[in-house]
């Protein structure tokens, strides 16, 4: 099963563009994504909303940086590709309703379709 982390929020430094993102600090009243729980070399899933733009994907997070690896981009509104991150980009974990539906499926069977 996969890790879940709850109130992790950060800012960008820099401007990424469509590549690996360098993250900053916690949004106002949220976590570092390390202050969540998150470990160094731990796949999530993330979010990232940019303005009008916006990405879903899976990411290797690093403690060096720290930085997030862009691996998967689930859905954008940049037709399913990256998007261009500016400074203004927040970076934030999430799990896809996929995800949840799986596990929502799964328990449903182990309580015997209760």
């Amino acid at each position: 099963m996969a890790k879940l982390f709850n109130l992790a929020r950060m800012t960008v430094s820099g401007t990424p563009g469509t590549g690996n993102v360098t993250l900053n600090a916690a949004v106002s009243g949220l976590l570092t994504f390390a202050q969540a729980g998150v470990a160094d070399g731990d796949v999530i899933e993330y979010s990232i909303k940019d303005s009008a733009n916006s990405e879903k994907g899976i990411g290797t997070y690093s403690s060096t940086g720290p930085t997030l690896t862009r691996s998967l981009v689930l859905g954008s509104t940049n037709g399913g590709s990256p998007i261009n991150c500016t400074s203004a980009a927040e970076v934030f974990i999430d799990e896809s309703a996929e995800y949840l539906r799986t596990v929502a499926a799964a328990l449903h069977r182990l309580c015997g379709g209760v």
